[in-house]
């Protein structure tokens, strides 16, 4: 995976919407294509950047990049790579603030699309979102 493929995806302007239309008529090949088009990034992939609770394997890095954050991801799933990314859609461009309010109820447009062990793995990439962001406010203080 690129190293800051979310900063890429936002140069290209593929949106949260326009990822949600592309997925209306083939959601789970739109999915896996998103994956299959990011080179691999094993860098990522240590024990700490590990995300706990979903069946697949994701690792999970926020980069600060000035009042925001970049994410990276890895998988060996594209299908779980791919949610990660249009995850990251979703976030990027938020504050600190804005990403800590982010419930998993605000993105069932996307998840309405997964099966149900999918949605836990959303689910779990979104908990290690909102606690690296606690473990980060708390190290400031």
């Amino acid at each position: 995976m690129g190293l800051f493929h979310l900063y890429r995806l936002n140069k290209s302007m593929i949106t949260y919407q326009q990822h949600l239309e592309n997925m209306q008529t083939d959601p789970m090949t739109y999915i896996m294509s998103l994956a299959k088009a990011e080179p691999v990034h094993v860098d990522i992939k240590k024990p700490c950047n590990f995300i706990r609770g979903c069946k697949n394997y994701i690792w999970f890095e926020m980069i600060p990049k000035g009042t925001n954050y970049g994410f990276l991801f890895a998988s060996g799933s594209n299908v779980s790579l791919g949610m990660c990314l249009i995850l990251g859609s979703y976030m990027v461009g938020k504050t600190p603030e804005q990403m800590a309010q982010v419930k998993f109820s605000d993105l069932r447009e996307f998840t309405k699309y997964l099966p149900g062990e999918r949605q836990k793995g959303v689910q779990a990439v979104l908990n290690s979102m909102h606690k690296q962001l606690k473990d980060v406010d708390t190290a400031q203080y």
